[in-house]
Order: structure tokens, then sequence, then C-alpha cells
């Protein structure tokens, strides 16, 4: 009876190892699997920046329409890693990541939206640089350049915008504001159209920059500047839960 017990207590042990084992085993496993769905997920939202300033930066249309499709994977492949650390939990880690989600988002669709005017000042910029560079004729240096001519309209659209008080929206604009708003505009449009090396993407952007005044335009580069403060807060906080959940084991 007594050699009985004793197999039967030795059988118990071992069989109490093997689960403690088993049990730790599926914990460095849960903890290996969390940890590599956590990195895949920094490293989709790092791709899906980084795309988005691609594409931002960009000057070359045809570069362009190939960088948004790039941004475009990239946030399919950002989405299917968000929805891999939902389902892996644990809800902090959620929380977390769907605030660097949001951040991420957020900054992309800012840059995205200023890409094709990014694109359009800078070769805006070009074509003046070449014309500054063009000697000027000898018929009393009274020679006139598109570019030079649609930059002049360009800023006299903009200092209608800009003389317009804040408190002024409130109440809308004047017809005599309008009618004025809308010949500068036109005038720009014509003196754009005569500028050759600009496309008609580039001219549309020309105008929505100077058909928006200055303080819009501090407006949205502020917001992007905190766009990418509120990343990289998120993203710090992502990392830090992260490490104390593994470390938590």
């Amino acid at each position: 009876m007594a050699a009985q017990e004793q197999a039967q207590s030795a059988y118990q042990a071992a069989l109490d190892a093997v689960r403690e084992q088993a049990r730790t085993d599926h914990r460095h496993w849960r903890s290996n699997l969390r940890r590599d769905t956590w990195a895949a997920f920094l490293l989709a939202a790092s791709r899906y920046d980084g795309a988005a300033v691609e594409l931002h930066e960009l000057r070359d249309e045809e570069r362009a329409l190939e960088a948004a499709r790039a941004l475009d994977q990239a946030h399919d492949a950002l989405a299917e890693a968000f929805a891999i650390v939902e389902l892996e939990g644990p809800s902090g880690m959620v929380s977390n990541a769907q605030a660097l989600y949001e951040a991420v988002t957020r900054r992309a669709g800012q840059l995205t939206e200023m890409a094709p005017l990014h694109r359009a000042t800078h070769a805006f910029d070009d074509l003046l640089d070449q014309e500054r560079t063009i000697v000027p004729t000898l018929d009393g240096g009274g020679c006139h350049h598109p570019a030079h001519d649609a930059d002049d309209s360009l800023h006299a659209l903009g200092r209608l915008w800009d003389g317009i008080p804040d408190d002024q929206w409130e109440r809308s604009l004047t017809n005599e504001q309008w009618e004025a708003i809308d010949d500068a505009r036109n005038a720009a449009q014509a003196a754009l159209n005569a500028c050759s090396g600009l496309s008609p993407e580039h001219s549309r952007a020309l105008i929505d920059i100077y058909s928006r005044s200055r303080r819009d335009w501090r407006s949205v580069e502020d917001h992007a500047e905190a766009a990418q403060v509120q990343v990289d807060a998120a993203r710090e906080r992502f990392v830090i839960a992260a490490r104390e959940e593994l470390s938590a084991g």
C-alpha cells in the first residue's frame, strides 16, 4: 500500500510538473505572440506615417500617383495590424493602439491634403527661378515674364483674403468683397494659364492656396506640427505600455 501511495504521489508530482511546464510554455508563447503583434503594429504605423511624408514631399506628379497607391496599401496594412491587436488584447493595449492609429491616420490625412499644394508651390517656385535667369531684353527693360505676372496676381488675391477681419466671417462677406475676390481669382487664373510648365492641377492648387487667408494656412501648418507631436506621444505611450505588459509576463 505504501509503495502504491508513493507511486501515486510520484505520478501526481510528475503530472503537476508537466502541467506547470505547459502553463509556462503557454505564457511564453502568449507573450511572444503579443510581442510580435505589437511590434508588427508599430512597424505598420511607422511605414504608414513614412508613406504619408513621402507623398507630401514629392514634386513629380507621376510619382505622386504611385506614392498615393503606396499610402493606401500602407493604410490597409496598418488597419490589419490594428485589428490583430484588438483580437489579442489586453484592453489597455487596445486603447493605446487605437490612440496611435488615430493620431497617425489624422496626420496622414493632413499631409495628403497638403501634398498637391506642396507640389504646386514647388513647381511654381521652380518656374519663377527659371525666369529670373532670363536676360532682360534691351527694349528699356520692360520684359514681363508670365510667372512673375502670375505671382503678382496670386499675391493680390491673397491680400484680399488677409484684409478680411476675423469677426467679419461671422457676418459673411459683402457683395462688393465677393466681386473683388472673384475678379482677383479670375485674373490669377488667367495669368497662370499663360505660364508654360504648370499643369491644371498646379493652377487649381495655387488658386486654392491664395484663396485662403494666411491665418488659415498658418492654422493648417500648426495643426500638422501638432499632429506630429501627438503621433510621437501616442507611440511612446504604446511602447511603454507594451514593455510593462511583457515585463509582467
